[in-house]
């Protein structure tokens, strides 16, 4: 034999490649939560913006009505 012991390279092999696969995990969730943050905080402005819009919706019918019972 030449003194190589197979069942350490196998082991260590294996090893890295686990490693391997954990960090490109790790950097798909990286991602992932980065982009869903993004996400949150577009949706955070957007639903900030729906009550200002149906608020001034509101007051311009009341403002029609008004003018319209005056007559």
């Amino acid at each position: 034999m030449c003194g190589i012991n197979h069942k350490e390279d196998k082991t260590s092999s294996y090893r890295t490649n686990n490693i391997e696969v954990l960090s490109e995990r790790l950097r798909s969730l990286k991602i992932t939560n980065k982009a869903s943050e993004e996400i949150s905080k577009w949706l955070d402005e957007e639903m900030s913006i729906v009550p200002t819009l149906a608020n001034e919706n509101i007051q311009a019918t009341m403002l029609k009505s008004m003018i319209l019972d005056l007559g």
